[in-house]
């Protein structure tokens, strides 16, 4: 190769190696995190805030911790961080896709991570379980949480028309594509008050927004145990292990409200051990408690909650366009169809849902065909 030839290409090696480190640099500097209007000062010393693999920013925990008034203890053994304020407890253990919020476990969409020995931590998880409300600023790359007095969370409460709501009464709140027409953004959900308790009111959605397996795929069992989990006796896959449940927690609850709506829906803790008929077996396993903050109601909630007209739902036109031929004429969005329970069952291959005709049956965990019906708690404000 003439020297001139290969003079060109070392000089553009250089140049390309430069942009890689340059653009590296921009990466880690560009994102702002705004706490309580204060810019918090990160440098190499104290780590920079990143976009992870997911998609979601992750922040140096200890500057940011600080900067949100609380005090983190690091656990060795376990490898977790544990962040503290005020009345809040947070452990977080690294490379989990779910967190402990004062000891119940919460699902998340990413991980908490070491890099370059320091930990890092989801940036919306932390701050929104801390009990801000949490802005993108996808323009000038800026993160700005800031949390509401008891004044202005009453006050966006009354706003969203999250006030004195009994049973029966229909309410819009959140926003999820249903009309199918994906260039005129996503329309308002309509709910339905089946339960009121105390300052919190029980919402189920008026129709099927999303078809979801129970479960993606029937679980591999050997000896009545699921292979690779541990997990064993009755029924093999419960809410607690479901994809369902993970979906509703982790996609549908972010896509559906904002930062500032979600800090309206309280996480509750759902019992999932009652027997049903598809139960009555000594083998069958318990459905552990879990903390949602959306989920599907228990079939016990169908027969207390529900007369027989609020158990026949509707698809969305969006749902609609997902249903798969079976060997039978396709739902449409005029036509009933079936929506998970989170109950469950004694099978190793099912779990129960409620049927087009109303009645409570049981279909396999990797059922495409069946809808989702998400419930959520909120929180109501007095007139």
């Amino acid at each position: 190769m003439k020297p001139k030839i290969l003079k060109i290409l070392l000089i553009a090696i250089i140049a390309v190696c430069a942009s890689f480190v340059t653009a590296s640099a921009v990466t880690k500097t560009e994102i702002s995190v705004l706490v309580q209007g204060k810019n918090i000062a990160f440098s190499e010393t104290t780590g920079m805030p990143f976009i992870d693999d997911n998609g979601r920013t992750q922040i140096p925990l200890r500057v940011v911790a600080d900067s949100a008034g609380c005090s983190v203890d690091w656990d060795k053994i376990s490898r977790c961080a544990i962040i503290t304020s005020e009345n809040i407890s947070l452990t977080m253990p690294i490379n989990k896709e779910h967190i402990l919020m004062n000891g119940h476990d919460i699902l998340i969409d990413t991980c908490a991570q070491i890099r370059d020995g320091r930990t890092y931590i989801p940036a919306r998880t932390l701050l929104e379980a801390l009990g801000y409300n949490v802005v993108w600023d996808a323009t000038q790359k800026i993160i700005k949480a800031e949390k509401l007095s008891e004044r202005e969370k009453m006050e966006y409460t009354k706003n969203l028309g999250l006030v004195n709501l009994k049973k029966g009464d229909r309410i819009n709140f959140g926003y999820y594509e249903q009309d199918g027409n994906l260039d005129n953004g996503k329309e308002t959900i309509t709910w339905t008050v089946i339960n009121v308790d105390g300052e919190k009111a029980l919402l189920l959605s008026e129709k099927v927004l999303f078809l979801q397996p129970f479960q993606e795929s029937i679980p591999n069992i050997v000896d009545g145990v699921i292979v690779g989990t541990g997990l064993g006796g009755g029924g093999p896959i419960t809410w607690v292990d479901s994809t369902l449940r993970k979906e509703l927690n982790c996609n549908f609850i972010n896509e559906a409200f904002s930062s500032k709506e979600r800090l309206c829906i309280p996480y509750v803790l759902n019992s999932n051990e009652e027997r049903t008929a598809y139960l009555d077996v000594w083998w069958y396993r318990n459905g552990d408690v879990t903390f949602d903050k959306a989920f599907c109601i228990a079939q016990e909630e169908v027969a207390t909650l529900l007369n027989e007209a609020d158990r026949l739902v509707k698809p969305t036109a969006y749902a609609a366009s997902f249903f798969e031929d079976e060997n039978r004429i396709v739902p449409t969005e005029d036509d009933y169809v079936r929506w998970w329970l989170r109950s469950p069952v004694a099978y190793t291959w099912g779990s129960v849902a409620v049927g087009s005709d109303g009645n409570i049956s049981k279909y396999r965990y990797n059922q495409a065909n069946v809808g989702v019906r998400p419930a959520i708690w909120v929180y109501m404000a007095d007139e």
